[in-house]
């Protein structure tokens, strides 16, 4: 699914690959890692509330452009 979602984003020679156990070496080069975790809903209604201020990009391309950065 992640090599498909890169792939219509244009990366060209990129595969994702599911890793079971960080100890062990890895073939060829390492570009990142995405961590995924089961999501609990009970913690959202937890989360404290921040007041957006003046500092947040509010330009639409900007942000599409830094998405996976911010991830």
């Amino acid at each position: 699914l992640f090599t498909l979602l890169l792939e219509d984003f244009g990366v060209k020679g990129v595969q994702v690959e599911e890793i079971y156990d960080l100890q062990k070496s890895l073939e060829g080069p390492v570009y990142g890692f995405i961590f995924l975790f089961r999501w609990m809903e009970e913690r959202r209604s937890r989360r404290k509330v921040v007041e957006q201020d003046e500092s947040f990009v509010k330009d639409e391309e900007i942000v599409n452009n830094i998405f996976f950065a911010q991830q």
